[in-house]
């Protein structure tokens, strides 16, 4: 994998929200109830692009 796909697999919560069609508020909601997968840095939310469509379509993310 090469920088420009490294940028584009890492999600923030505006690109989440715009990919799933939902609200930004939504987006938080469903990470504080543990439901979409997202790591935590600092006090910002990111998300792998793969998990979060592996998601979506019902299967378990690997464990990273």
């Amino acid at each position: 994998m090469n920088a420009a796909e490294a940028i584009n697999e890492v999600l923030t919560v505006d690109q989440v929200a715009d990919l799933l069609g939902l609200g930004r508020n939504t987006v938080y909601d469903a990470v504080n109830r543990g439901e979409i997968p997202h790591r935590r840095i600092g006090r910002r939310l990111i998300f792998s692009r793969t998990a979060v469509l592996e998601w979506l379509a019902g299967k378990q993310p690997a464990n990273t």
